[in-house]
């Protein structure tokens, strides 16, 4: 699964769509990971502030789906963020 770090922003719908221009899915996230073996995704290297995340599925490189949203992930100045992910208990949408 990979986490997409969005700032405190609404969602738009066309952000998952097939990219078409040599653009990106996505486009609008400011960071992206994988989560480790534990559901753990680092939120490092940014402003402090209030961001949401946005969950998608992959199967290898291949997009599936987005699985949901944690919204008002809350990064302070000079820490990492260590952000646990239930993704049973994921958002439907924001």
């Amino acid at each position: 699964m990979i986490v997409f770090t969005y700032e405190d922003v609404p969602w738009a719908e066309t952000e998952a769509d097939e990219p078409t221009c040599q653009k990106s899915r996505f486009p609008n996230a400011i960071s992206s990971g994988k989560m480790d073996d534990e559901s753990d995704y680092k939120v490092s290297l940014l402003a402090a502030g209030t961001y949401d995340l946005f969950v998608a599925g992959y199967d290898g490189a291949d997009f599936g789906e987005v699985l949901g949203f944690m919204s008002d992930i809350q990064v302070q100045r000079e820490q990492t963020t260590i952000q646990n992910i239930d993704t049973d208990a994921l958002e439907p949408s924001l």
